[in-house]
């Protein structure tokens, strides 16, 4: 069959399938939709409402600390009713917590403080009253049978308690109201309806502990469930959260039936789109098809073509009328098929030739530094044993300091010829990590100790500070001295006299730092990515007053990166640096949350 009708078929097909499964998959999807959709609004409006309940919290609190105080230390008589009154409270009582009975009365001209407590209120206070702190109690029947919250504060032996009328808690409840029976409900910390649309379920405070939400904003969570409402008799969808100091929640439910009647219209009216697209699609796709299906085939045969590997391929130019676009087509196909083949020729040249480079750099800097070793070895052997005399006196002073400076000398060579060798390790893909499991802090510990003995650090202050003890981590202990024995090294080297140098650790989410700080010369930001590379050392000032090869850096962040790691540097010019390696965090095996404090 042509490739016209299976075009035809294929395109008028296509805008079938909508049409044809609109009935069940489209309405589940524009339900979905509508569920994400209101899912979002409704937490939102959750999460707004709690940060109005938390605002009122924090004043309620205060007004109740500062007036408690007032009260109690100071005895002073205020007129705080127009305060309290803003609040809901009815008044703010102070307690003889050992008789039992009221001895201050802070506002409450409408709703006065009672001369005592009895004994099951009382029980109460000193069931929820913790000391230090200003809680909550549940919502209980107030005097008049009206719901009430109580603020409770001890102090010594008095127990300040504010009665808290739940006005605000209604209104604001009050405030949310959309479709048919979209609302809003506050509950407190145990479950206790405050605000509802329902006034016979707040009056009589009922409990709806037993809802999931409910039961999920006690525990201090957030999100968007379902669930049934037995006051709707319905099947609901809430947004809801929590209001965490004292404990309330906030939710809000919609019945499911109002987004299924919405999804319902948005079903009629795509229906009536789809039908009318098929239509437009069957009558343009024919005519489509006739013209797309011809050029179509040409261009991908070639293609099929250059994809086997033949080089030289082409579209023949097309003839008669044949519209603009198929001709700037089949040229800019031609053209492409010329560019390939052209590019693939430079990158085979250019391919081998890379490989070759590499593999020869690779085997000059390995064969370099093992022939190397070998001399560096029995120069050194010998130096140690002509410094140690073992044939007798060397008969001049002179000698021992010249032996001295050769081993120097020789040992010098001997850490570039390793760091030379690591690197054409790391870059052949032959470096392997022997990874085990020990603690952080005595390896950094050792480091320092180690780098505090360099002569040029005689008048530096060297200082390590973690942040937790006992911090044990998966890696290869050897290559995590050997950076950071390099950064300190690097660190003391390029350091001012009566300078600092500090190595700390941290936790984050990002992962596991290990800081490196230094008060010395400095680099330039712009050099820092030079710094990074072999032989890339810093040459404004640590040239000329160092020597180096600049290979510390560069090895360090390929062994950090060796371990999925990172290093980065933030410095400015004499204003010190600090490099920071990072490993990610599930490289701690046992992390401790306690502090480390000097006496540790």
């Amino acid at each position: 069959m042509s490739i016209r009708y299976y075009l035809f078929l294929l395109i008028g097909g296509a805008s079938l399938v909508p049409l044809v499964f609109f009935g069940m998959w489209p309405q589940s999807l524009a339900l979905e939709n509508l569920k994400a959709d209101v899912s979002e609004r409704h937490l939102l409006l959750a999460e707004t409402l709690g940060e109005a309940l938390e605002r009122y919290d924090r004043d309620a609190r205060a007004v109740l600390r500062f007036l408690s105080h007032q009260a109690v230390d100071h005895h002073l008589d205020l007129e705080a009713d127009i305060l309290l009154s803003n609040l809901s409270f009815q008044h703010i009582c102070v307690l003889d917590r050992g008789a039992g009975v009221i001895v201050r009365t802070i506002g409450g001209s409408v709703h006065p403080c009672p001369d005592a407590v009895p004994p099951e209120q009382f029980r109460f206070f000193q069931q929820h009253a913790v000391e230090g702190s200003i809680r909550y109690t549940p919502v209980v029947p107030g005097a008049s049978g009206e719901p009430i919250l109580y603020l409770l504060y001890p102090l010594g032996n008095r127990l300040v308690f504010g009665a808290l009328r739940t006005d605000y808690f209604v209104e604001l409840g009050k405030s949310v109201a959309f479709g048919e029976k979209g609302h809003a409900a506050i509950v407190d910390s145990a479950g206790n309806l405050l605000a509802h649309p329902a006034p016979e379920w707040v009056a009589g405070m009922e409990n709806i502990s037993a809802l999931e939400p409910v039961q999920r904003m006690m525990a201090g969570e957030a999100g968007v469930t379902t669930f049934f409402s037995p006051v709707l008799n319905d099947e609901m969808i809430a947004g809801f959260t929590s209001v965490p100091t004292p404990g309330w929640g906030v939710m809000i439910p919609q019945p499911l039936a109002e987004l299924e009647a919405r999804a319902e219209e948005e079903r009629l009216y795509a229906f009536t789109i789809i039908v009318c697209g098929v239509l437009i699609a069957a009558i343009l796709s024919w005519f489509l098809s006739g013209l797309l299906s011809r050029r179509i085939s040409k261009v991908a045969k070639a293609a099929r073509s250059i994809a086997a590997g033949r080089r030289g391929v082409a579209v023949a130019a097309p003839g008669g009328l044949t519209p603009l676009e198929f001709r700037e087509l089949s040229q800019a196909f031609n053209s492409m098929a010329q560019a390939v083949d052209e590019t693939k020729r430079r990158q085979d040249v250019l391919l081998e030739t890379a490989e070759g480079a590499s593999e020869a750099k690779s085997h000059f800097l390995a064969h370099m530094s093992h022939e190397f070793r070998t001399p560096l070895n029995a120069i050194l052997g010998f130096t140690q044993m002509i410094s140690d005399k073992v044939f007798g006196p060397l008969g001049n002073d002179r000698y021992e300091e010249y032996v001295s400076l050769i081993r120097l000398s020789g040992n010098h060579m001997l850490e570039l010829v390793d760091d030379i060798l690591d690197i054409a390790k790391i870059e052949a893909g032959q470096y392997q990590l022997t990874e085990s499991e020990f603690d952080l802090n005595d390896v950094l510990d050792t480091c320092l100790r180690l780098s505090k003995g360099r002569p040029d650090a005689a008048d530096l202050t060297c200082e390590f500070r973690p942040h937790a003890k006992g911090l044990v981590i998966r890696a290869d202990k050897c290559v995590i001295r050997q950076i950071v024995i390099n950064l300190l090294t690097n660190a003391i080297k390029f350091n001012r006299p009566g300078g600092r140098v500090e190595l700390v650790t941290n936790q984050n989410g990002n992962g596991l730092e290990i800081v490196v700080s230094d008060t010395g010369i400095g680099i330039e930001p712009e050099n820092i990515p030079q710094v990074l590379e072999p032989f890339g050392q810093e040459r404004i000032n640590a040239v000329m007053a160092h020597e180096g090869t600049g290979l510390g850096l560069s090895l360090c962040k390929r062994l950090v990166e060796l371990h999925d790691g990172t290093l980065r540097i933030v410095s400015q010019p004499g204003e010190g640096t600090n490099v920071i390696v990072l490993l990610p965090i599930d490289r701690v095996v046992r992390p401790q949350d306690v502090p480390v404090t000097e006496a540790d």
